[in-house]
């Protein structure tokens, strides 16, 4: 009977203790992001039934869900997007735009998850008679079962301090504070083809590896500046640096500029020090 009696006691130290953390939708101290399995097992309590019953039948059997790099990454990128929707863009003329690219850019990185997720040959039944297999074990998830699933994992508990950085939350403002000087370096210009493939090829020449800046990169750029100017930011734009009259080589006195469509070479952003240094008024000459 003692040892009942202490088992009820710690029992309902527990669920006291989850009430609490319920009631206040909060979980105190420092955690980790949830894994996979603990992920999937919350979500699973948003789901009809017979979904829910679905993803038992497979655990059971030990089949596994398809990876997408941690499922509270689903989380943290709709909560990301909706603030950069929710994001009060009066007396700020410019930064409607950049916000919105910025959420349609989470919102295309969920899709991709999304496709990963519910469309997984390794993971889901193939063909008419896998699938009508499966359902007769009661193991097959359906199209719409998933993505109901995988909206699910959107409401699955993050740690506060995860989902968002800092400096995103609160935009270039954070940095007016924290420093006495803010400025954007602008991306550099994208090639719309890897500069590898060219420099690779049978016979490569200096002009035919040369390409024209991607147009939608340039117009991102265009509002980046904008908004930055907007904000009192100074800019440095290393176009000139790369390009001249919209030809952009990859390889510059000797050295490869790009090592892929929009990053730069360690060799040749380190040749840029002297020019960035005087750019910024932090250098002589």
């Amino acid at each position: 009977m003692p040892d009942q009696i202490e088992i009820g006691s710690e029992r309902e130290r527990v669920e006291g203790r989850v009430r609490r953390w319920c009631d206040r939708a909060r979980l105190d101290g420092r955690r980790p992001l949830l894994s996979d399995a603990a992920a999937i097992a919350i979500a699973a309590g948003r789901i009809d039934d017979t979904t829910h019953t679905v993803l038992a039948a497979r655990r059971r059997v030990g089949k596994s869900m398809p990876s997408i790099g941690g499922y509270s990454t689903v989380r943290v990128l709709t909560d990301e997007r909706q603030r950069w929707l929710a994001k009060d863009t009066r007396n700020k003329p410019g930064s409607a735009l950049v916000y919105k690219l910025r959420a349609a850019e989470l919102g295309k990185r969920l899709d991709q998850l999304r496709t990963a997720f519910v469309v997984s040959p390794k993971h889901y039944a193939n063909g008419v008679r896998a699938v009508r297999r499966e359902r007769r074990e009661g193991l097959h998830l359906e199209l719409d079962q998933r993505d109901a699933l995988f909206d699910a994992l959107a409401h699955t508990p993050v740690p506060r301090q995860r989902t968002a950085n800092i400096v995103e939350r609160a935009g270039l403002s954070i940095l007016d504070t924290a420093a006495d000087r803010t400025v954007l370096i602008r991306d550099v210009p994208k090639a719309g083809h890897d500069p590898g493939d060219c420099l690779t090829s049978s016979r490569p020449s200096l002009l035919d590896c040369m390409f024209t800046p991607v147009e939608r990169s340039t117009l991102l750029g265009d509002v980046a500046v904008k908004v930055a100017l907007l904000h009192g930011a100074d800019v440095v734009d290393p176009t000139p640096w790369l390009c001249w009259q919209d030809l952009c080589p990859v390889v510059i006195g000797g050295t490869l500029s790009y090592r892929d469509t929009d990053h730069l070479t360690t060799e040749y952003a380190a040749a840029l020090a002297g020019a960035l240094g005087r750019a910024l008024g932090l250098a002589d000459g």
